[in-house]
């Protein structure tokens, strides 16, 4: 069953009330909340089909109302007196176990009046007893974490108020007030409060359409009650592993066979059950629950003294098991709770912990129909003719690829990620016997030795996954992600550490190319890039960079000019046959329910792979040929470019232009094509008329650019990578609250792990950076962060911080900050030549200059 709420301001019943009866017809709306009715108390209000109750103001101006289809029956209506200003109506629906309500606030209501006002709504709706609540309104109040470009005293109000309490915004930075008025900007102040343990079962779409001549937009929320008739797929993984433990390795051993019979195992213990069993139900749990159904049995029949006592044990033992076994699950659910994870990512945890499923905004329009399959593997990869593989020297190779000791160690460090074409995932074959283990070790060997690494272990699955932030409706708006098979994946990973030795003796990839290397990371990159912008504004020079990007990168290499540069690199024959034959006319599969989009091809990197990224990192060590003579021009992390160029305005122009020109030159070369559109340059100090071209299109200059997760602004003050850290861990803590919740009895040491991977996490990132922000939005992070430990510890609001802290095993986020800045330092020093050249010879001036955070750590940590 499914609850549609439509909210909007209509400016008006009398004029509108054509459109918002014929609005809530065609969405068969079961609720309507409007605001903004401009009627008096006298003046009725009738939609057919709906009970309608309502809270006027005395003048007619404002005023909200709520319309309920009459199938339902209002048990309690509330009306929150607070000002003149602010009308507030509620609505108990105790067929639905709900709560609704919704609020109208004047923007001219004084900032005090409207703190109270705030408090007493929310302290209603969070002392409600209802399951379902949902709080809808014009409050009139601008945040940026909402969507709006400013943040004014309203909308903290709110959101002060909501980060004590157990309620969260359903907003997605939707625009929900386009304004007729051309001078003035687009907002968004219609929000959707509801608790965070709704949010998996909660829709919220903002509608492009008006009602009447108001600027607000229609937005209905959808929300899903459990449904009987559900059906989901499980796999008996206690079977499962007892099954493959159980596989006996015939005498001619055949890889494709044992991997049939793997698939076969998996599809006989998987089965369609219509309720979804609980992760934390487990036999213990049965046992207890069989003995406390058969205990009240006999209490039913015969209700002595002794019979309600064996009950009740029974019952105590059920609930007391229920209650750990629940607590334990979270636990574990929550230790593969990562800083790197996005919000999404974390609500599809939340909702395995709950053994839930969470409702999905969007199809995706590539797995759901053919014909855009097909165009999506055309746009991706283009290439279908099958070249003939560039021919490598013949050499003995009688070494072996793996062994059982490296198999495991192997498969320890891999994560239960998704399986290719065949279905057999890592936990599969972590459960096989070691006699099978050496079976397909040996087959592996033996492909490793002849080169040929066979047709079905490179048979590709591809998903196409969705574009952060991009149009979900367009084709060229999705990322080809390949999934191979499980076993080459494996066999990849021993391939790779042969291939990283080989290319650090060799210096095959140069030492400003960052991407996936051992003990670099995207902060070496960023912090080199940074680092250079300040030294260079000290000197009085000024910079220029270009961020370059390259059109579908991976996918454009090619795959004989990768080889000959790999032979060229003294790259062993054994590891570039294996290479070359893995490349070569392999198959991609994309799947579209029981049909799938099939291609060959032979150029590109498959992304998803181990090897990819060293591979493109070798391919492209030619674009660093201009860094000689301790000159910084280049920096590479992956596929992200940044041309560099100091001095005067006149000397970066030539330089910049000659630099621009030998890139573009090299991946003519390489047959990789340059994306002018995603391309940018950025000047420092300040703007400079400086004018650089990529075959005859001038470079878009821009003030900001977000590189690597960085935002670098002109001025080097990181104000909107600050604030953009604030928000995310302001949206994370939404995830807290959740956690936190009594009834999930999770432990507060654990709770602080989430913490401090979801909320210090983000708050960490980029520390560097965020060092040189102004101390206005330092404090701003630490009031986050203290708002995220009074809930996983379960302090108030008046708790000391320095209480807060130490309950919480904390030290202050200032000192933290300088920790983060000197641990990354000292391995930036110790592992990148480009960074040490950079830092070692730093040195404090007198004069007031700018240093950047990992300067000023290099200053103070001089003596390490």
């Amino acid at each position: 069953m499914t609850i549609k709420i439509i909210q909007a301001n209509i400016q008006g019943w009398r004029t509108n009330k054509e459109e918002i009866t014929r609005v809530a017809n065609m969405e068969n709306a079961d609720i309507i909340c409007m605001q903004e009715i401009l009627m008096g108390p006298e003046d009725p209000i009738h939609i057919k089909n709906y009970r309608v109750i309502a809270d006027h103001r005395e003048d007619g101006y404002g005023g909200c109302a709520i319309a309920l289809k009459k199938c339902y029956k209002i048990d309690n209506t509330t009306r929150i007196r607070t000002d003149e200003n602010i009308q507030v109506i509620a609505a108990e629906i105790g067929e639905l176990d709900m709560l609704v309500m919704t609020v109208y606030a004047g923007p001219r209501t004084p900032i005090t009046t409207y703190r109270n006002a705030m408090h007493k709504i929310i302290q209603h709706i969070t002392e409600n007893r209802h399951r379902l609540k949902i709080l809808t309104g014009d409050f009139n109040a601008h945040h940026m974490i909402w969507g709006d470009d400013i943040t004014d005293s309203r909308g903290e109000a709110i959101l002060e108020e909501l980060n004590e309490t157990n309620l969260m915004l359903l907003n997605n930075k939707e625009i929900t007030y386009i304004s007729p008025n051309n001078s003035k900007r687009n907002s968004a102040i219609d929000l959707t409060i509801i608790p965070v343990s709704m949010y998996l079962n909660t829709k919220r779409v903002v509608k492009e359409e008006h009602i009447g001549g108001s600027g607000h937009l229609v937005i209905i929320t959808e929300i899903d009650k459990p449904s009987k008739d559900n059906k989901t797929m499980i796999l008996n993984a206690k079977h499962l592993a007892r099954d493959i433990e159980a596989i006996q390795v015939p005498e001619s051993f055949n890889l494709n066979s044992l991997i049939n019979k793997l698939t076969q195992i998996r599809k006989e213990n998987t089965k369609t059950i219509r309720i979804t069993p609980k992760s934390w139900w487990e036999e213990e749990v049965e046992r207890a629950w069989e003995e406390k159904k058969a205990a009240q049995r006999v209490y039913d029949r015969n209700k002595t003294l002794a019979n309600q006592m064996d009950f009740k044990r029974k019952q105590a033992k059920f609930r007391f098991l229920k209650k750990q076994n629940k607590k334990k699950n979270w636990e574990k659910w929550l230790t593969k709770v990562d800083g790197q994870m996005t919000c999404s990512e974390l609500w599809q945890l939340i909702a395995k912990c709950k053994d839930t499923k969470r409702k999905k905004d969007i199809t995706n329009i590539i797995h759901n129909n053919l014909e855009n399959a097909k165009n999506f593997m055309k746009i991706n990869f283009p290439n279908t003719k099958s070249e003939t593989p560039t021919k490598t020297r013949p050499s003995e190779n009688n070494d072996e690829l793996l062994n059982l000791e490296s198999w495991k160690n192997i498969l320890a460090k891999k994560k239960n990620t998704a399986p290719g074409t065949d279905g057999i995932t890592y936990n599969m074959l972590k459960m096989l016997n070691d006699e099978t283990a050496k079976c397909v070790i040996n087959d592996v060997n033996e492909r490793w030795r002849k080169g040929k690494i066979g047709k079905g272990l490179k048979t590709i699955k591809i998903a196409a996954i969705n574009k952060p932030g991009k149009d979900p409706m367009a084709i060229e708006n999705y990322r080809p992600i390949a999934l191979l098979p499980t076993i080459t994946k494996i066999a990849n990973t021993a391939v790779l550490q042969k291939l990283t030795n080989i290319s650090e003796k060799h210096h095959l990839v140069p030492n400003t190319s960052f991407g996936f290397r051992r003990k670099r990371s995207i902060f070496t990159a960023t912090n080199l890039l940074i680092n250079e912008i300040f030294s260079n504004n000290r000197e009085g020079k000024y910079t220029a960079i270009i961020l370059v990007g390259i059109k579908n990168a991976y996918n454009s290499v090619n795959m004989n000019k990768l080889v000959k540069i790999l032979q060229a690199g003294m790259t062993p024959g054994s590891v570039v046959r294996w290479i070359g034959d893995f490349l070569a006319n392999r198959q991609l599969e994309i799947m579209v329910g029981k049909e799938s989009a099939t291609r060959v091809v032979t150029q590109g990197l498959p992304q998803g792979d181990v090897l990819s990224p060293t591979l493109f990192n070798i391919y492209t060590a030619q674009f660093h040929k201009g860094n000689t003579g301790g000159k910084l021009s280049l920096i590479q992390y992956a596929d992200d470019f940044v041309l560099i160029s100091t001095g005067t305005t006149q000397a970066i122009q030539m330089a910049l232009q000659k630099q621009m020109d030998l890139f573009a030159k090299t991946a003519r070369t390489l047959e990789l094509e340059i994306n002018i559109e995603k391309t940018k340059m950025m000047t420092f100090p300040k703007d400079t008329e400086i004018i650089i071209k990529i075959n005859d299109r001038q470079i878009e200059r821009t003030k900001e650019y977000r590189y690597l997760g960085i935002t670098i602004d002109q001025g080097l003050k990181f104000h909107k990578h600050t604030l953009l850290a604030i928000q995310k861990a302001q949206k994370n803590i939404n995830i807290i609250k959740m956690i936190c919740n009594k009834s999930n009895h999770v432990n507060p040491a654990k709770a602080i792990q989430v913490h401090r991977a979801i909320i210090k996490g983000p708050l960490e990132f980029g520390a560097s950076a965020i060092a040189n922000a102004s101390k206005t939005l330092q404090n701003k992070m630490n009031v986050v962060l203290h708002q995220s430990l009074r809930k996983v510890t379960g302090c108030t609001r008046t708790t000391p911080i320095n209480t807060l802290m130490a309950l919480a095993s904390e030290i202050p986020s200032h000192i933290r900050r300088k920790f983060v800045i000197a641990k990354e330092t000292i391995k930036t020093i110790a592992h990148s030549v480009a960074n040490r050249h950079q830092l070692t010879d730093i040195r404090r001036a007198t004069t007031r200059k700018r240093y950047s955070g990992q300067e000023v750590s290099a200053i103070e940590n001089e003596h390490l």
